[in-house]
């Protein structure tokens, strides 16, 4: 977080929610697997039915136990309902990640600098301004995440 000499807020972090299919490796797509979809459809701003690359790729995710992206920024809302009707569902993943937020969009933008992504690495790194002079600072340090997972790879 980057505030100015009074308190106020210059760029901090927002979390960023993403919603994915996961594949269950089957060969077809079932009848559950497209009532589910429908499902999500009533949610989030999705057209599935109406796209055959969109059909392709899921077909594809479903086939070879792969993840596939249905929507990004996801709103608390979406997320609750989500949540509701996909309790323990192995199918829907929600991933979290979090993205810079510059309140104040473009005032100061050339003494705040930005994040970028450097080729070898997948973290975001400070380019420009106070963002690459105090990219140590900002950046904090790394933690984990401890997780159960039973033989099947589900999480407890």
């Amino acid at each position: 977080t980057i505030v100015d000499c009074k308190g106020r807020l210059l760029a901090t972090n927002r979390a960023v929610s993403d919603l994915y299919w996961v594949g269950s490796g089957k060969k077809i797509c079932s009848t559950d697997t497209m009532q589910q979809l429908e499902k999500l459809q009533a949610i989030l701003p999705l057209r599935i039915a109406d796209h055959d690359e969109r059909i392709a790729a899921l077909k594809q995710a479903e086939r070879k136990n792969g993840s596939l992206l249905l929507a990004t920024d996801l709103t608390f809302e979406q997320l609750s309902q989500i949540e509701e009707l996909f309790p323990d569902d192995e199918h829907i993943r929600v991933l979290t990640r979090f993205k810079r937020l510059y309140p104040h969009d473009t005032c100061a933008c050339h003494t705040l600098g930005y994040l970028g992504h450097l080729e070898s690495s997948t973290e975001p790194i400070g380019r420009m301004g106070l963002e690459q002079i105090y990219e140590r600072k900002l950046r904090g340090q790394s933690g984990s995440v401890a997780k159960k997972i039973n033989s099947f790879g589900k999480n407890l």
